[in-house]
């Protein structure tokens, strides 16, 4: 029969045996650890892969000289060519009027006003308001006098009462002084009814001279049609020639005969019909583009 161990020696064996059997524990989990680390390394490699993207080489192209890291300012030849950026002004030869693609006629009226004759004029005028129709009367400041309510009625209309003279005579014919009284006077008259000071002169028979010129404070308005009215007297014969009007023309008639209110109330439907927009001189250059100068003559805006 086998002998027990010492109980001292005993002991120490056992000591020995847990020892050892941890040693051999603390190896196993290494290499368990060892391996492990292996397989997470190769799992992250295989997502890796499976993540990459193929980018296409690009095309070669030469190595430029200079690249710029900022925006190069334009050269002068950029500048001068860029369109300048204009607020509430007008370019040359360029306008911002609704009306400067419309077809432009003005009709005028000489040697007025006359109450019945002109107020048939201005009740087509005001039958037509809708098509923002306007005309233009040369007024003697002699006839308004006589007839402002007329004069009035007129402005009140949208219609322009420009000058024609306190009693129509022939300002080459006569000294400096009573010129410029003839039209100055005729300018306060027009300017104490309506409450606008007159901004066109249109000088008796269309006489004119450097003399005029020289002393006139106004641009001087003619005519590109004259419809005769103050020879025929004749209704049809004035509708036919005003008709002849076109883009930019001015009309002369005079309000003084029913035959030429008559020709008036035919004249104005029929070139509205036609597409054409009626409006006062001054509308007429202004749409045009045309700056209307101190005693220079216009007899049409074109």
């Amino acid at each position: 029969m086998r002998q027990k161990p010492h109980g001292r020696l005993h002991k120490e064996y056992t000591m020995n045996g847990i020892v050892y059997t941890y040693i051999r524990i603390f190896f196993a989990m290494l290499i368990c650890a060892a391996m492990l680390l292996c397989l997470c390394g190769c799992a992250l490699n295989n997502d890796n892969d499976g993540d990459m993207i193929e980018v296409p080489k690009p095309t070669p192209h030469p190595t430029p000289t200079f690249v710029p890291t900022v925006e190069p300012s334009p050269t002068p030849e950029q500048t001068a060519a860029a369109t300048p950026e204009v607020t509430g002004a007008i370019m040359p030869g360029e306008t911002d009027n609704p009306l400067s693609e419309e077809k432009l006629v003005a009709l005028t009226f000489d040697d007025g006003p006359y109450g019945e004759v002109t107020n048939r004029i201005l009740d087509v005028v005001e039958q037509y308001a809708e098509y923002g129709v306007h005309v233009t009367f040369f007024a003697l400041g002699s006839q308004a006098e006589k007839f402002p309510n007329t004069v009035k009625r007129a402005a009140d209309l949208g219609c322009e009462v420009a000058n024609h003279t306190y009693s129509h005579k022939n300002l080459t014919k006569i000294s400096e002084d009573e010129r410029t009284s003839q039209v100055e006077d005729t300018a306060d008259i027009i300017e104490s009814i309506t409450g606008t000071r007159s901004k066109l002169v249109r000088p008796p028979y269309g006489a004119k001279n450097d003399d005029v010129r020289a002393t006139g404070k106004y641009p001087l308005i003619l005519w590109s049609i004259d419809t005769l009215d103050w020879k025929t007297r004749d209704t049809d014969s004035t509708v036919a020639e005003a008709l002849k009007a076109v883009d930019g023309d001015i009309v002369l008639m005079h309000d003084v005969r029913d035959d030429t209110a008559a020709a008036a109330e035919q004249i104005i439907p029929a070139l509205v019909e036609q597409g054409y927009k009626l409006v006062t001189v001054s509308e007429m250059f202004e749409a045009k583009g045309i700056a209307l100068e101190n005693g220079k003559a216009y007899r049409k805006a074109r």
